[in-house]
């Protein structure tokens, strides 16, 4: 849950432990997402194309949709948010870190465990203040604000097809500016616009649910529910493992 003032007395909605139809759709995307890297891996270390780079990065951006979707909901089912997000932070890092290191051509420098990891830290502070705002004005705020955003990496704000306006030199020429998506960065990069209107769209949503989460705790069965116990180790452990599999690819 995000931060309380102790003093406040309002009893906590009550959440079920596990949500079927969360863990069903975590595992799922997981399993894609898996996939697709390694045939990114494959046709980047190894230089076989099954697929068309552009398709693969297409699903990837379309399947991070749901997992951010996803991760904002799970705001509502997590004990402590602030430790979620450092978690997730550091793990971003540590992608980052051996990306630049082992495909230096091809870093994640903002990559989506690194984006979960700032937003849960940033719900976690700005929360409170946050469910002040109806359920509804907040679902059509957020929809809202990653329509106007949706084009920030691409150069300018506004309403793709109504009107954009172009961002100024100074914000779009710096790599400082990558992790705010003023910088265009790589297929791996998910920056905080306009995704973190995303995450906060499914704060919204787990929060319209409060109370009734129980009608979607139907079992998919005990596969989706240990995927997606274990997504972000099983996200971590294999993307070394597909690598040394696309050098053996690579010298066989």
């Amino acid at each position: 849950m995000p931060k309380k003032k102790e003093e406040n007395l309002t009893p906590e909605p009550d959440f079920p432990e596990r949500v079927g139809l969360i863990d069903f759709v975590r595992a799922v995307c997981l399993l894609w997402t898996l996939l697709i890297l390694f045939l990114r891996q494959l046709a980047g270390v190894a230089g076989i194309t099954l697929f068309s780079l552009s398709l693969l990065e297409a699903a990837q951006t379309l399947l991070a949709v749901p997992v951010v979707l996803v991760s904002g909901i799970s705001c509502y089912f997590s004990r402590d948010n602030l430790k979620r997000g450092v978690w997730l932070l550091f793990a971003g890092w540590a992608v980052g870190f051996f990306t630049e290191w082992l495909t230096p051509a091809a870093p994640v420098r903002f990559g989506i465990l690194t984006l979960l990891g700032v937003s849960c830290i940033l719900f976690y502070f700005a929360g409170a203040v946050l469910e002040k705002i109806p359920v509804f004005l907040s679902v059509l705020l957020f929809a809202f604000l990653i329509a106007v955003t949706l084009s920030v990496p691409a150069g300018g704000i506004g309403l793709p097809g109504v009107f954009t306006l172009p961002l100024p030199d100074g914000l779009t020429g710096q790599p400082l500016f990558l992790p705010f998506g003023f910088f265009a960065g790589g297929a791996d990069d998910y920056p905080l616009l306009p995704w973190f209107f995303v995450f906060l769209l499914g704060t919204a949503v787990g929060r319209w649910r409060s109370g009734r989460w129980s009608d979607f705790s139907v079992r998919f069965g005990s596969w989706a529910e240990w995927l997606s116990r274990h997504a972000l180790l099983l996200f971590l452990a294999l993307q070394p493992v597909f690598y040394g599999l696309c050098l053996l690819f690579l010298y066989r």
